[in-house]
């Protein structure tokens, strides 16, 4: 479902048996799932990094935390109340946007794990009435999403400075 590259050089691949880490020593992947862990559901959908180096990473419901220093996963928080495919994990100091397929984006609040649709009042000002976000980008300090309806460029403040339709 998924690849990335962390800042150490690992891969993580995202599947559907669960989050696998690659092992070039032994040319295999060790397998973090249900059985093992606490992850929920084995089709794990995105991978992210935190700001610390830890992995984040989401199944159809939940969102991760890859412990680097303990090599323990924790649950960090229930993103959406039916499944979805979640497709972007980005994090920022004091928020973290999770993008789905079919609910849109999600904010949550980095200390308190409360989880604030983008749609509805949040805390950041951010109001996007959406169906999917795919991807996030920062550019100049504006915040480019890639949704279901084209390009949003967002302000910092949370405000819609432009939408680019027709990619």
């Amino acid at each position: 479902q998924s690849l990335f590259v962390d800042s150490e050089g690992k891969l993580w691949v995202g599947t559907h048996s669960g989050l696998a880490l690659y092992q070039p020593e032994s040319d295999n992947f060790k397998v973090f799932n249900k059985d093992n862990s606490v992850i929920k559901t084995d089709l794990i959908t995105a991978i992210s990094e935190a700001k610390n180096g830890d992995l984040l990473f989401a199944d159809k419901k939940f969102l991760y935390r890859y412990s680097k220093q303990t090599s323990q996963i924790s649950v960090l928080t229930q993103v959406f109340k039916d499944e979805s495919f979640i497709k972007v994990i980005f994090e920022e100091a004091n928020r973290i946007w999770v993008g789905s397929n079919q609910f849109g984006a999600a904010l949550i609040d980095t200390e308190t794990l409360e989880v604030h649709s983008a749609s509805k009042v949040n805390p950041w000002g951010v109001s996007l009435d959406i169906r999917a976000l795919h991807d996030i980008a920062v550019v100049s300090g504006n915040y480019w999403l890639a949704t279901d309806e084209g390009i949003i460029v967002l302000a910092s403040n949370g405000r819609i400075l432009k939408r680019i339709n027709g990619l």
